[in-house]
């Protein structure tokens, strides 16, 4: 596989403000030119097709209803909480006066 040319690869680095060096030159004119061959591959797919597809899967309801349970008690609320002081959680204070 052949590379890009020295005045698109310098081109390129240029476009991202990118400093090569002359050694770099042809290691990264191989590179590009393989992405671009990639993206070529890509771009010869044919993907017209009448079927609209919005999802991947065919998954259709699966949420659970919404349940109403009973609350946890303040006390296993509580209880993994690593400072508390009285019914309450103490965090640190992330505002300033």
């Amino acid at each position: 596989m052949e590379s890009l040319s020295r005045e698109q690869v310098m081109h390129v680095a240029n476009l991202g403000r990118i400093n090569i060096n002359e050694d770099e030159i042809e290691k990264f004119g191989y590179g590009l030119k393989q992405i671009l061959n990639e993206i070529d591959k890509i771009s010869k797919i044919d993907i017209e097709t009448e079927d609209i597809m919005i999802s991947p899967t065919d998954n259709v309801g699966i949420y659970r209803q919404d349940e109403e349970n009973a609350m946890l008690s303040t006390e296993d609320a509580l209880k993994n909480a690593p400072k508390t002081k009285g019914n309450f959680i103490e965090v640190v204070r992330v505002i300033n006066d």
